[in-house]
């Protein structure tokens, strides 16, 4: 009873970090394409090649 609690919780940290290493990742990545020019900031803000322009 006591082990299978401690179990759990331990589970459920691990997938709380996981999230907050996926999100570090995912926004590091976005920041180092961001410096790099590999993602035009015109294409964040006026996706035109979707069909819409906001200029």
């Amino acid at each position: 009873m006591i082990i299978s609690y401690h179990v759990e919780r331990v589970t459920r940290a691990l997938d709380i970090l996981s999230i907050f290493i996926y999100t570090a990742s995912v926004v590091k990545m976005n920041l180092l394409a961001i410096s790099l020019n590999l993602i035009d900031v015109n294409h964040i803000y006026r996706p035109t090649d979707v069909g819409f322009d906001t200029r």
